[in-house]
């Protein structure tokens, strides 16, 4: 008896019976899916910041504001601390330009009172001595002026007459700031501010 034989194709399947179906995805499908992923790609960078408070400010933005906020309060401290320098140089400045003037007026006192042939060669008798320090004790008023200084001077020779009044090396010596006296003249070159000088007015 003849035997009946299958024969099975070299692909190894039967040709008998009906090829796989292979599943794909429709292209309505893949073609939702591709906006989709390229949607979650695209999110917006408020989805990324992290959780939001309740006023609707993140984390970041909140260290910002507190980042510039104190960046500006450390420059007005700068700021403030420059201005209370500049103002304590000025007042340092200005005291010892006043300084100076005073010890400029206390110097044309001591000149005053030295001996005739130490006295400018101008100076020949009381009168150009009144005239040559009082000059000089004014002068200090426009060199020092940017101190605020005032400067008022009194030279006035002796109210006597005769040797003991006399333009000479024994009645200069005797020269101070005092009141004038029959042998001693008066040598005042008195430095003050503008303000003091204006009270005493």
């Amino acid at each position: 008896m003849a035997s009946h034989e299958t024969r099975i194709p070299a692909g190894g399947h039967d040709a008998s019976e009906p090829a796989p179906q292979i599943e794909t995805a429709a292209p309505e499908a893949r073609h939702e899916h591709g906006l989709d992923q390229a949607a979650g790609d695209r999110r917006s960078p408020a989805a990324t910041r992290g959780p939001r408070n309740e006023r609707g400010l993140t984390t970041l933005e909140w260290l910002l504001i507190v980042a510039a906020v104190a960046g500006i309060a450390a420059l007005a401290v700068v700021l403030v601390q420059n201005v209370v320098s500049d103002v304590s140089e000025q007042v340092a400045g200005s005291n010892a330009r006043f300084v100076a003037g005073q010890l400029a007026g206390d110097q044309i006192e001591v000149e005053a009172a030295r001996p005739i042939e130490d006295q400018p060669r101008t100076v020949k008798d009381w009168d150009d001595w009144e005239r040559h320090y009082a000059t000089k004790c004014k002068r200090l008023k426009i060199t020092y002026g940017d101190a605020g200084v005032e400067a008022t001077p009194v030279f006035k020779k002796p109210t006597g007459a005769g040797d003991m009044a006399k333009f000479s090396d024994p009645v200069l010596a005797k020269a101070n700031d005092k009141e004038v006296e029959a042998s001693k003249p008066q040598a005042s070159c008195a430095i003050t501010t503008a303000k003091k000088s204006a009270e005493g007015s």
